[in-house]
């Protein structure tokens, strides 16, 4: 059931935003961050992986708001959430705790290192708890995808979405061991501003959003 709900959700991706996967991420395990200003950043993310590696991919989404109803049965049934609650900062261990288990049982992780959606169209800084994550897991790949035209496909707090092409930027893989090795990375709040200058610039370069008009 999981693996058709996403063959459906990337049918309507190419048809209602014309958004097409840029590359497939084959890597046994990594973890994806990306700006965050919409629901459909999580299903543009996932439509980044093959279906066939689906089940192995897990995503960390906020535990008060996820915590019920349908909004709860989507994310832990056909997005395999991991809750992490609102009120806990990111970098102690009940809220990074989870998504290490993941990493340990051989899991890719898709999360947002700025904990919630900010403004249409604009990043907010990043928590530390994502540089947590990449020191205690140094040989993972970092994927990070800078994500476009999703604020205005579906901005916050609206129900009805509009035909506004969304679109990725896929970064090469940066592993935790190469930011301390090579760039003299030491701190979880290092790495984090490291992952949102790339991540920044990345959104920055990207084109502006478009009427949708898939072929």
């Amino acid at each position: 059931m999981r693996i058709a709900a996403h063959l459906l959700s990337r049918i309507l991706l190419r048809l209602l935003f014309a958004f097409r996967a840029p590359t497939r991420l084959e890597h046994r395990q990594c973890i994806v961050i990306a700006n965050h200003n919409s629901h459909i950043d999580v299903m543009a993310l996932f439509a980044l992986f093959p279906l066939s590696m689906i089940p192995k991919v897990r995503c960390l989404v906020a535990g008060d708001y996820f915590r019920r109803g349908l909004k709860h049965w989507v994310s832990r049934y056909l997005f395999n959430a991991i809750a992490v609650e609102r009120g806990a900062k990111f970098t102690r261990v009940k809220a990074t705790e989870p998504g290490k288990q993941a990493l340990r049982e051989g899991q890719s992780l898709i999360l947002f290192p700025e904990g919630t959606r900010g403004e249409p169209g604009r990043m907010a800084g990043f928590k530390a708890g994502i540089g947590e994550l990449v020191l205690a897991f140094p040989e993972v790949p970092v994927v990070i995808v800078a994500l476009r035209g999703v604020e205005k496909a579906l901005p916050r707090n609206e129900a009805l979405v509009v035909p506004f092409s969304v679109a990725a930027t896929v970064l090469p893989p940066v592993t935790g061991k190469a930011l301390v090795e090579e760039h003299n990375l030491r701190t979880r709040k290092e790495i984090a501003a490291e992952l949102e200058a790339r991540l920044r610039a990345a959104v920055d370069a990207s084109e502006p959003p478009r009427a949708a008009r898939p072929k």
